[in-house]
């Protein structure tokens, strides 16, 4: 059991990788949409990607065998297969890493081809499974989408959290369909904020309620959130967390960004929600009618832009109350503090005089404030003044691990 919360507790440090190069693939994506040589939903590329980057990496970092690792992505990759063979998407963030945690589960237990036959087994159902509830979920998403028509900032935040955990069919419900809005432009019927911003000559009051919210979501609130937290975070976790912002304000692609901040607390991201929430209904409020016909690139935003000065002037506002909300959320929580460490490390940092004494990682050394409080009866070390060498297993335990300040 413990080794099973470690998983889970590490899944921020497995996610850092495969969010940077994911982000990365997806910055070529986007670039060739542009250009056109790239046709149909981009944005639901990007899942798998991470996906199986996030796979391959957990799997070998946590069973320490490239063979597990290719045959946790095989399985992934057929399972996807199947799925997308009989819906048409590929699973989502949140799906592929639960089940990259059962394949971890088979394969911590089980030799490389039993367990490959076991996740084989379970991944291929899951999937049949999910094919056979495909069209119940489609009526319940439509039944919700009633529920909330009309609602622009019920849907901005519902948006986050469905692009993460089911995929973007949630989206194309208000973007292109009748949830959002329905409206008669020149003679003809056209539904959905996005269609009706694309095809009418002056933006509508859909464009405020449905789509401004999104560049705040996607820019100033992730600029806050990072800014709050960047200096707690280790350069692994940073690093991801960089790329993932540059994704997210240069195309509006913000889903590695806040996937990243589920990992890393999923009580940050319900903070990002509330503030999701509090910039689509500011946006509707003021009547801000800026919009976009291909995700709120960079790009559409300078082309769209809607009362500049107002838009200008509560992105400072939306970043700075990121800011101010999200470490006081850390605060009053004691997020990424030592209660962070996963159990295999807690007595080797305690060993080394706890987190407060680790000033840094660096060519295989401890660099400690105090050598002093080192525990040399507990800990295997040699100690040359405030440098100090551990075992290499020992060492890269605590090399995978957020080292956070406090």
């Amino acid at each position: 059991m413990d080794g099973f919360f470690d998983f889970v507790k590490r899944i921020k440090i497995f996610a850092a990788y495969p969010a940077v190069f994911a982000a990365a693939g997806m910055f070529g994506v986007h670039l060739l949409s542009l250009f056109h040589f790239v046709e149909g939903d981009v944005f639901d590329f990007a899942g798998m990607l991470f996906g199986t980057l996030f796979c391959a990496f957990a799997i070998y970092e946590s069973c320490r065998s490239m063979k597990k690792a290719a045959a946790a992505v095989s399985v992934l990759l057929i399972s996807d297969a199947v799925f997308c063979a009989s819906v048409g998407t590929h699973f989502s963030f949140v799906f592929c890493i639960l089940l990259t945690l059962l394949f971890w589960l088979v394969f911590s237990n089980a030799d490389l081809l039993l367990g490959f036959f076991i996740s084989l087994l379970s991944g291929v159902l899951l999937s049949v499974a999910l094919v056979l509830m495909n069209d119940s979920y489609t009526e319940l998403l439509r039944s919700f989408a009633s529920a909330i028509k009309g609602r622009g900032a019920t849907f901005g935040v519902l948006s986050n959290v469905m692009n993460l955990v089911f995929g973007s069919g949630f989206d194309a419900l208000f973007y292109h369909k009748a949830y959002a809005a329905t409206t008669l432009i020149d003679g003809r019927i056209v539904t959905g904020a996005v269609d009706i911003f694309s095809a009418s000559d002056s933006p509508m009051k859909s464009a405020a309620e449905f789509l401004g919210g999104k560049y705040f979501a996607s820019i100033f609130i992730p600029l806050g959130v990072f800014g709050a937290l960047y200096r707690r975070l280790n350069k692994e976790i940073l690093f991801a967390f960089l790329f993932t912002l540059a994704l997210s304000v240069i195309f509006g692609d913000g889903r590695l960004f806040y996937l990243l901040l589920l990992t890393v607390s999923p009580l940050l991201y319900l903070g990002s929600l509330i503030l999701i929430l509090i910039s689509y209904t500011v946006c509707a409020f003021i009547d801000m009618r800026i919009g976009f016909a291909d995700g709120g690139t960079i790009i559409e935003l300078f082309r769209f832009m809607d009362k500049p000065v107002y838009f200008v002037f509560t992105g400072i506002l939306v970043t700075v109350l990121s800011y101010f909300f999200t470490r006081l959320i850390a605060a009053k929580f004691h997020l990424l503090s030592s209660n962070e460490l996963p159990r295999s490390v807690r007595r080797l940092v305690a060993s080394l005089g706890g987190r407060r004494n680790i000033l840094k990682l660096e060519n295989g050394c401890v660099i400690v404030a105090n050598p002093n409080l080192i525990d040399i009866l507990s800990v295997d070390c040699e100690i040359h003044e405030n440098r100090i060498t551990l075992l290499p297993d020992d060492f890269k335990r605590l090399s995978a691990t957020p080292l956070l300040s406090e």
